[in-house]
This record gives structure tokens, sequence and C-alpha cells, in this order.
């Protein structure tokens, strides 16, 4: 510990502030997880970061995104791997060995491995083998992330603001998109090839077969491929009746076919899953350099009279203790926000995905991203998520803009929510998918409308309108009150008279009006 206390001393601690980009960095790439278990990218960002604030920061953050996004074991060793990380190069920082460009992807590596090897003793080759990919990955990573810089290392670079490590995570994304080609699938002859060798090895008849009648063979198998993939299984009317009376060990031929068509299948779902593993890990450098790039700078809106008050209602299913939609209202800046989620289904499972989606979704905004990519990291956190089980979740986000006097939808598959103008009712209804379920690059269109004193908006899950949302509209037509709980309260009354709880429910309601003094109700 005094070889670590003294090389901190010896390294130039920079200020705490601007930690704030490796902790984003180490955070947000957590949830990039190879198979569920390992987070090469994350600790490529604590390597990265080197000492110092940064270094520590990105620690701490990789730690947390582990809690938050990888189970608890995978988790444990996840943490445990970037604090060895970041003591690595603590202890080397003052010498020349930590100065050299293999140091750090080495260093990271070793500790990496250190924390995952000994728990794959006794596990399968597949487990190995995802285990050294994930390691490949991370010294790749590291290397090249070093190298973009040219010499610099990255925490140098941040006392000039969160610009240059928005370049440096875009050139790694414009590199893995040049330089790293997708999987390749694999020829489906091997199917043929690895039955045949199996069987047709010792059989009397094999010289027959592979050298007088090659051609009829070999036609045989190609007219039956097709079939075969698009079936999943081999039967004899594949294949043309010359072939099966002339075969010997037919049915032997047909069972290894199934064997080897299993194995086959299975290996193109995992190649599958690889490659949309690697075009997602790829647009999460996208949206990581995105989220980080500093907003420009504007004139400062005028001065609004336009004040706002909001509300929200919760009503789990019938049966149920916990509801499995949630909301949250907050302010950042001249802005406020209304985000909504539903989880999938009911009951435990919805409401901590949801909840979990409305946490994210504040922090992300409350920290100064702006809320497309910041939906689009959560968009890419839910698609990692759904592949190891987990449920989607929509998410319905308005923002009120009040200099600007602007209302703003983002919707993620969310059920429509309704605008009151001059006494006219519009419903606003997105057309993406649910996050977790739209594609890694896609966002939803904004809706924008002018607000003025006296407009309403009331936000809904699905479970509140049922089938036909007309009387929902009628009510909002004619509210004539002034309080935003009310219209809340009353919304969830109407909807379990119609429902009868079905679903869980969840109501948010903003009112905006002139008044100098926003209150909250």
């Amino acid at each position: 510990m005094k070889h670590l206390l003294a090389a901190a001393r010896q390294c130039a601690l920079r200020i705490p502030a601007e930690a704030a980009v490796c902790c984003a960095a180490a955070f947000l790439l957590t949830a990039v997880s190879t198979g569920g278990q390992y987070a090469p990218w994350a600790l490529a960002a604590v390597a990265v970061a080197g000492v110092g604030w940064r270094g520590l920061a990105a620690t701490a953050c990789a730690g947390v995104g582990a809690l938050a996004f990888l189970d608890f074991q995978p988790g444990l060793r996840h943490a445990a791997a970037a604090v060895l990380i970041f003591c690595a190069n603590t202890a080397f920082c003052p010498s020349r060995l930590y100065r050299h460009p293999r140091f750090r992807p080495t260093a990271a590596v070793c500790a990496a491995a250190l924390t995952q090897l000994p728990y794959l003793i006794a596990r399968s080759g597949r487990e190995w083998l995802l285990c050294g990919a994930s390691l490949a990955l991370l010294y790749g990573t590291v290397r090249l992330t070093l190298a973009s810089h040219a010499g610099a290392r990255l925490p140098e670079t941040a006392g000039a603001g969160a610009a240059a490590p928005a370049a440096a995570f875009q050139a790694v994304y414009d590199s893995l998109a040049a330089e790293m080609p997708l999987l390749r699938p694999e020829n489906p002859a091997v199917l043929f090839d690895r039955a045949a060798e199996q069987v047709c090895r010792d059989c009397p008849l094999r010289a027959d077969c592979w050298q007088s009648h090659y051609s009829d063979t070999y036609n045989a198998f190609n007219d039956a491929c097709p079939v075969l993939l698009q079936r999943g299984r081999a039967l004899a009317e594949d294949f043309p009746l010359y072939f099966a009376c002339r075969c010997i060990r037919f049915p032997r031929l047909l069972e290894a076919l199934d064997s080897q068509l299993r194995d086959y299948l299975q290996r193109r779902l995992h190649h599958a899953r690889l490659d949309a593993a690697y075009r997602l890990a790829r647009e999460q450098y996208r949206q990581v350099a995105q989220a980080l790039t500093p907003t420009p700078k504007t004139a400062p809106p005028r001065r609004s009279a336009i004040t706002c008050r909001t509300a929200s209602a919760l009503r789990p299913k019938d049966g149920e203790k916990l509801c499995g939609d949630q909301c949250d209202a907050f302010d950042v800046g001249d802005s406020v926000y209304m985000a909504l989620s539903d989880g999938m289904g009911s009951g435990e499972a919805a409401h901590r995905e949801a909840a979990m989606t409305v946490r994210l979704l504040r922090q992300f905004l409350q920290a100064g991203i702006r809320p497309e990519p910041a939906l689009q990291t959560l968009n890419a956190a839910a698609m990692l998520r759904c592949q190891s089980g987990a449920g989607f979740t929509t998410i319905d986000l308005v923002r009120l803009e009040k200099g600007a006097a602007t209302l703003t939808l983002y919707k993620y598959g969310a059920a429509p929510s309704y605008l009151k103008r001059r006494g006219t009712v519009v419903r606003c209804q997105g057309s993406s998918l649910p996050a977790g379920l739209e594609s890694a690059d896609g966002q939803p269109s904004p809706q924008t409308y002018p607000v003025a004193p006296g407009t309403w908006l009331v936000q809904v899950s699905d479970g509140v309108a049922g089938d036909d949302d007309q009387w929902l509209q009628d009510l909002l037509a004619g509210w004539d009150g002034t309080s935003p709980r009310a219209l809340a309260q009353e919304i969830l009354r109407l909807s379990w008279q119609r429902t009868g709880g079905a679903d869980d429910c969840a109501v948010s309601v903003l009112a905006m009006d002139g008044r100098e003094d926003a209150r909250p109700v």
C-alpha cells in the first residue's frame, strides 16, 4: 500500500470533475457483455483511464456497472479485475515500463485472466473459447485506443473537456467498422463431409460411391441440402431413389446427418449471436462518442412565462403487490422531463426492469446527455439484457423546454399520449418498437409541439385505456379542473371500471400555466 500511495503522489491527480468522462465510459460499456459474463470494453476503459482521479473513477464506475448489468458472480469477478488493473497502472506509473505501448494492454489481460480463468476449470470448451475471445477483445481495444491518440494518453486530454474522449471513441468505432470483418458463415457442405466420414469410412461400397459414382453421390447430397436446412431434419424422401437403394447404410447415414445438422444449426445460431453482439458493441462506441460530445453552445433562451405542474399515479395489476409500470418527473436546467416505462408482463420482474429503465434515463439526462443518445444507449443495453433472458421495456419520454415553449415526445413502443391545446385533444402515437426489440442504430422520431399556458399532456401505459381510448380523449377534452393529481386519479378510477385491473397502470399528467411559482403537486 505504501508503494501505491507513493506512486499516486508522483503521478499528479487531476481535478475530480475530469473523472466524469471515464466514469461514463466504464459504466456504460459494462452493459456490452459477451455471453452475459465478460465486459471487456469496460475493463478497457479502466485500463485506458490510467491513474489518478480518472483511473479511480473508472474503476468505481466499472464496479457499479457490474452490479447494474451483470449477475453477481460475473459482476464480482469483473469488479475485481478492474481493481487489479488500476493497481497495476498505479504501481508502475513512475516507471518506464508504464509508458511502453504494450504494458497497459498486457496488464489488463493478465488482471482479467487472474480473475476469470480459475473459474473455468472443468468447464466446457465453449466457456474457454468465450473467455479467450473476451481477453483478445480487451487487449485489442486497449492497444487500439491508446494508439489512436498517437502517443497521448486519454487521461491527459480530458482537461480540454469531453471533446477529445468523444473523438477517441469515434475513432475506435471507425477503426472497428473498417478493419474488423464480420464472421463468415460456415459452408453447409461440412454436414455431408462429416457424416460420410462417420458412416462410409469402413463401408465395402465406399470406392463405388465416392469414386465410380462420385457425381451421383455429390448431386444427391447437393440436392438434399436446401431441404435439410429448411426442415432441420434429414428424411429418406430427401434423397433420390437410386441413391437410397444403393446405400447399404442408408439409415445410419440419416442418423449421422441428423446429428451433424443439429450441431451445424447450433453453430450457425451461435455465429449469428456473435455477429449481432459485434454489431451492437461497435454501435455502442458511436453512442458513447455521441453521449460525450459537448452540446453546442446556443444563445440563452428568452424568459418564458410558462410554468408547469406534474403528477403521477400507479396501480398494480389485480393480485400483484408491485406495479410493473414506473414513471418519474424531474428538472434539468430549463427543461422538465417526464419518463414512463412499462416492463414486460407484471409483478416483481416487470417492476424491476421498468424502475431500472426510468432510473438510468434520469441519470443520463441529469448528467447532461442529450435525449437521443441516452435513449439509444438504453435501447442497446436492453437488447443485451433480452439476450440474457430479461424482458423488453417501453420508454415514453416527454421534454418540456419552458424557454422555447415547446414539448417533445420520444416513444419506444409506448402507448399513445394525449395533448390538449385550446380545447382540442391530439392523440400522439409513436412507431418504434420497445427498447430491446428496436435495432441498435434505431431511434424514435421525436414529435415536437408548441405549447402555451393552459396546455395539458397525459402519459399512460397500455393497461389504462383498454381497447378503445375514446373515453380518455373525451375525459381530457371536457376536463375543467386545475389539479394534475385529481386528473390522474380520475383516469385510474375510470380505467378500473372498464378493465377491472387486468394490467398494470401508470398515469403522468403535465399541466402548463403562466404562474411565476411552479409547484409540483
